[in-house]
C-alpha cells in the first residue's frame, strides 16, 4: 500500500477535520429540528383555562394548527399559568375543528384571532431540511470528486509537493525546475 494514500497519511488531517465539521453542523442541526419551535402542546382543559382567565393575547389558524401567544391580562391564580413555560401553546384541536362562534367568543374575551393562511405545516422546517440535505449531498459529492481525482489522477497539491521534494533531493530536478514547479503547486493550496 502506497502511504501517501492511506487515511493517515498527510492529505488525511484536512478530511479529518472537513469530516469532523460535517458531522458536528449535521448533529446541531438534528438537535434544533429536535427541540422544536418553541410551541408547548396543552391540554383541552388548560387551553380553556387560560382563554377564561384572559391569559392569552393572540390567536393564529396555521393551517391545522392552532397557536396561541401567551401574555394577556392574567385573571385569578396566576400560579397555575406559570406552570406553563412557553409564550407560544398549541390547542390539541386542528383548525378546521374550530368554530366561527368560538372564534366571535375568543374575540369577545379580547383576544385577537388571525387566521394566517399557506402555513399549512407540522413545524417542521421541510424547505430548510431540503436546503441542507442538498448541501450535506453537495459536499458528499465533492469529497468522493476529490478522493477520486486523487487517486487516479496527478493527486492532491501536498502529495505532488512532497514527490517534488523527493525529485529534487535524490537529484532527478535542478532547483529551478523545483521552484518554479513549486510556485505552481504552492498557487493550488
Amino acid at each position: 500500500m502506497d502511504p501517501e494514500r492511506s487515511v493517515t497519511g498527510p492529505g488525511a488531517s484536512g478530511l479529518i477535520i472537513g469530516l469532523f465539521i460535517a458531522i458536528s453542523v449535521l448533529v446541531i442541526i438534528l438537535a434544533l429540528n429536535w427541540l422544536g419551535d418553541g410551541i408547548k402542546p396543552i391540554s383541552e382543559d388548560d387551553w380553556h383555562r387560560l382563554v377564561a382567565r384572559r391569559a392569552i393575547s393572540r390567536i393564529e389558524l396555521q393551517g391545522e394548527r392552532v397557536v396561541a401567544e401567551l401574555g394577556g391580562v392574567s385573571q385569578g391564580d396566576e400560579r397555575d399559568d406559570k406552570a406553563i413555560d412557553p409564550d407560544l401553546v398549541l390547542l390539541p384541536r386542528p383548525a378546521s375543528a374550530i368554530t366561527e362562534a368560538e372564534q366571535a367568543r375568543w374575540r369577545e374575551a379580547g383576544i385577537e384571532v388571525v387566521a394566517v393562511a399557506g402555513e399549512d405545516t407540522d413545524g417542521q422546517p421541510t424547505a430548510g431540511l431540503l436546503l441542507i440535505a442538498a448541501l450535506l449531498a453537495l459536499g458528499g459529492w465533492y469529497l468522493w470528486d476529490q478522493i477520486r481525482l486523487d487517486r487516479q489522477g496527478p493527486g492532491s497539491p501536498r502529495r505532488r509537493m512532497a514527490a517534488l521534494e523527493r525529485d529534487l533531493q535524490e537529484g532527478r530536478i535542478p532547483p529551478e525546475e523545483f521552484q518554479r514547479r513549486a510556485e505552481e503547486i504552492s498557487a493550488e493550496m
